[in-house]
């Protein structure tokens, strides 16, 4: 019986807080209090989009030979900084057996030698698979975006752009965010302490108490640090540039007013103690719409004429 399938395709792919106690009991866990609970957010694409929508391998990009390979036992989801709380992100493992006969035939013919190999095994929220996606955009609706070893919820990554352009730095957004994580635990607090006098009585061990914020065992709230932050933002915006590319070409010019600024070379890397750029010249239409950007070891208008051409 197939009980967690139908209720991912009744739920959308989200599993609550309020299915913890249901989901404990027929997992035969432990149910103890529902405020250290959270919501996990599962990415199955076959279920939630349909058959059709099996992910496609990273390698071979294709999905004729692709299965599931199970779940991490070590990790099996992922961490999510949410505007008040945190949530989790869940996909699985899959296996290409095309590329993994392929991997097996490189081995034979190296006989113990050094040999290419071919990547058999991947996550269904990989980069390149939801790219891939049969169905173009779909991948688009995975609600997290990954970093390393951890994931930010998409509405802090867009928020911080228009916060960014208004002068909010990472670590004062990281200061931001601890004010709704704390009014959430502190919620959350104060409805357990009353549902215990009423349903206990009056809390006096030490055993029966609400845990602190940074209980790892317990309610394991964390606020991500600025530079955290700073990182997402620089990594989301990576992604980003092939569409910012797009647009600028889309703009139409007639009259190129040129400035150049020479901050922002200061902050880039340096060789021997010296920036290698001395400029950042920028070129907008009459509607102050960008139309070039370069960085150049001069301020002559020289250098502009290749990206001009």
């Amino acid at each position: 019986n197939k009980w967690l399938h139908k209720l991912l395709k009744d739920d959308e792919c989200l599993i609550e807080v309020k299915r913890a106690k249901l989901i404990c009991k027929k997992l035969s866990l432990n149910f103890s209090e529902r405020h250290y609970c959270r919501d996990v957010r599962v990415w199955f694409p076959e279920i939630k989009f349909g058959p059709h929508f099996v992910p496609t391998c990273a390698s071979c990009k294709s999905s004729g030979a692709v299965a599931v390979n199970g779940c991490f036992e070590k990790c099996p989801a992922r961490r999510a900084v949410g505007l008040e709380t945190n949530c989790f992100v869940m996909s699985r493992r899959h296996v290409c057996h095309m590329c993994q006969k392929e991997h097996k035939e490189r081995k034979e013919q190296a006989s113990g030698g050094a040999f290419a190999k071919v990547q058999r095994t991947f996550m269904g929220y990989n980069s390149k698979v939801l790219a891939n996606l049969p169905d173009a955009g779909k991948g688009d609706e995975f609600p997290a975006f990954l970093t390393h070893r951890s994931a930010v919820d998409k509405l802090i990554v867009n928020l911080q752009r228009p916060l960014c352009d208004k002068g909010v730095r990472p670590h004062a957004l990281s200061e931001m965010l601890v004010e709704p994580h704390s009014k959430r635990y502190y919620d959350d607090y104060i409805k357990y302490e009353r549902e215990a006098r009423r349903t206990k009585g009056l809390v006096t061990t030490t055993a029966l108490m609400f845990s602190t914020f940074a209980d790892k065992t317990k309610y394991n709230g964390s606020v991500p640090t600025g530079k955290y932050l700073s990182s997402v933002y620089i990594k989301f915006g990576e992604t980003l540039r092939p569409h910012y590319d797009r647009e600028v070409k889309k703009r139409g010019c007639d009259q190129l007013n040129i400035d150049a600024s020479y901050k922002v070379p200061k902050h880039l890397f340096q060789i021997h103690g010296k920036a290698p750029y001395h400029a950042l010249i920028t070129g907008t239409n009459k509607y102050r719409e960008i139309r070039l950007q370069v960085l150049t070891v001069t301020d002559s208008h020289d250098q502009l004429r290749p990206s001009l051409q």
